[in-house]
């Protein structure tokens, strides 16, 4: 990236305006262009901002994180000691554990959560294969936002070194939003599948007074009702081999609704416009000789 356009997209990123899962694609972009300097400040502004999602905040660090400065080192042992968000918190931790360089050196008296079912983390397992005289690691990042119980976005990481060099291998991201609400949705206590259960169990001939409204005729009105579209699952998965995208997944139900009950089969009338983009390369590559 040059530097134009690497401003450009920071400043996307630092844009609260700017839908969440768009800023989190931007700093995803700006891990390529890590060691640009006039970048970090605003990386280290988003990473100070405890007002800030915890997904936004672990992905500047992770930027920061992929190419530090014993400067920014200080800056994040800083903020880590004085972190007041679990998430993130949790997340810096677990991944100092198997840092090197600069990283290596920030010193941690804070303890926080590891609990990996509810908080965020990283873990890195490296191995050798010892005939081959090959040096491999798999790298997995779960991020959750303080916003949700599911993990708001996961990825997995193969890198090996080849010709003296690390090669990133096999690398696979998904992200996910508003997963949780559309369980809550059909299966909470007030869901889609409690309702069916709630309408099975009325009286076929319930009793009530005059300008009464009996619970039944609630249920019934409110299952019309649809979706907030501002909870709408959208998901977007992509994967790389050898650096090079190799698939990239979206699918965006701006118009989800539901207008009856997903448990019968006489009653269900579910209406899912899908937005689905498919992008495959099966082989990049170049040979200079």
């Amino acid at each position: 990236l040059n530097e134009d356009i690497s401003r450009r997209i920071l400043a996307v990123a630092e844009n609260t305006q700017v839908s969440t899962r768009i800023r989190a694609m931007a700093l995803s972009t700006l891990l390529v262009d890590a060691c640009r300097d006039v970048n970090r400040n605003g990386l280290l502004y988003i990473l100070r901002n405890v007002q800030e999602d915890s997904e936004i905040r672990i992905k500047a660090y992770l930027v920061l994180a992929q190419c530090p400065t014993q400067a920014i080192a200080k800056d994040i042992e800083q903020i880590i000691n004085t972190e007041p968000t679990y998430q993130v918190g949790s997340f810096i931790t677990t991944h100092l554990k198997s840092s090197t360089g600069f990283l290596k050196q920030i010193h941690v008296s804070t303890k926080f959560p590891d609990d990996p079912r509810k908080y965020s983390f990283n873990a890195q397992f490296p191995y050798r294969f010892n005939d081959a005289g090959v040096n491999t690691k798999s790298i997995a990042n779960v991020i959750y936002s303080q916003n949700s119980f599911v993990p708001r976005s996961t990825s997995l990481n193969i890198t090996s070194d080849l010709f003296g060099s690390g090669t990133n291998i096999i690398q696979i991201e998904m992200r996910q939003q508003n997963l949780d609400k559309l369980a809550e949705h059909y299966f909470g206590p007030r869901g889609v599948a409690q309702r069916e259960q709630t309408e099975l169990d009325a009286s076929p001939w319930p009793i009530k007074r005059k300008r009464d409204v009996s619970r039944y005729e609630i249920e019934k009105f409110t299952k019309e009702l649809p979706v907030n579209s501002s909870n709408n699952l959208k998901l977007d998965i992509n994967f790389k081999l050898f650096d090079s995208e190799s698939m990239y997944f979206s699918v965006d139900n701006d118009d989800l609704k539901v207008k009856n009950s997903v448990l019968d089969n006489l009653h269900q009338q579910v209406t899912i416009p899908r937005n689905k983009k498919i992008n495959s390369i099966l082989i990049d590559s170049e040979l200079n000789y």
